[in-house]
């Protein structure tokens, strides 16, 4: 696979960092680690996550594509949930990390693992059911990655992504003031943010809209994206006033829809 520029910076930076998270354990540490119970898991996410499952419902049975699986949490996940599944990543490291994950979790006959890039997929045309994509879409090519997103879903077929939106010109502006890149940094290894990435913003939506038949999302963290101000990273998310946040956010976005552009997360769903 032929690399350009802007993902040899993104394989680098996660290689990196997902060695420098897993390959020190020793292989009990590694394989507490790397276990899944799925339903344990899905109640410890927070909303946005719970959402997205919540959303794919039933699967089982379902061919699925895992984009940017990184560790394969998701891919072992979808396959217990009985789903055959087709998984990849830009990081070698990650994809090496994900077939050990699949291994210790007696799924590695449900997932297939390889390295691998969005914007030119070498699946063939309506393969898969359901593509699912946590935290991808904001590091890709948006224009070339949707056509071949489009591309290998079945007719009918179902796409769910999880990723940071701007659909506000307000909050666009008031993220990038000098004084809330100071406290809430948007760029570095300690806050997990590549140079690359970007917030999904309003053109790039517009381009999901014009290439499939159904699109639509659901925001997520309006206030509650002040945790890291309150309380640094990685963020205590049982600390008293991020808790109360979270539920201040759950109440506002589901009682008054004219604050849903304003979220700082989208879970984006869209149907071939």
């Amino acid at each position: 696979m032929v690399l350009m520029r802007r993902q040899k910076r993104e394989a680098k930076f996660f290689d990196e960092e997902y060695s420098e998270h897993f390959l020190h354990f020793n292989e009990k540490k590694l394989r507490e680690e790397l276990l899944i119970n799925v339903n344990q898991k899905i109640e410890e996410y927070d909303d946005k996550y719970k959402y997205i499952y919540e959303l794919i419902g039933d699967i089982q049975g379902s061919k699925v594509l895992d984009l940017g699986c990184g560790s394969g949490q998701s891919s072992v996940i979808l396959a217990k949930k009985g789903a055959q599944v087709n998984a990849f990543d830009i990081s070698k490291t990650a994809i090496e990390i994900a077939i050990k994950r699949a291994k210790i979790n007696s799924v590695q006959d449900k997932i297939k693992f390889e390295v691998g890039s969005v914007e030119k997929m070498r699946y063939d045309s309506n393969s898969f059911d359901l593509v699912f994509g946590v935290g991808l879409l904001h590091h890709v090519n948006i224009e070339i990655a949707a056509p071949e997103i489009y591309r290998v879903l079945k007719d009918g077929g179902q796409a769910v992504f999880m990723d940071p939106i701007v659909f506000s010109n307000i909050i666009d502006k008031i993220r990038h003031l000098a004084l809330v890149t100071y406290f809430v940094p948007d760029e570095g290894a300690e806050v997990l943010i590549t140079e690359d990435e970007h917030q999904i913003n309003n053109d790039e939506y517009d381009i999901l809209v014009k290439t499939f038949k159904s699109v639509k999302y659901k925001s997520f963290r309006l206030f509650s994206r002040l945790d890291r101000i309150i309380c640094g990273y990685p963020v205590d998310e049982n600390n008293t006033i991020v808790r109360f946040l979270n539920f201040l956010d759950r109440f506002l976005l589901n009682n008054f829809t004219f604050l849903k552009k304003f979220g700082g997360w989208g879970v984006i769903s869209v149907r071939k």
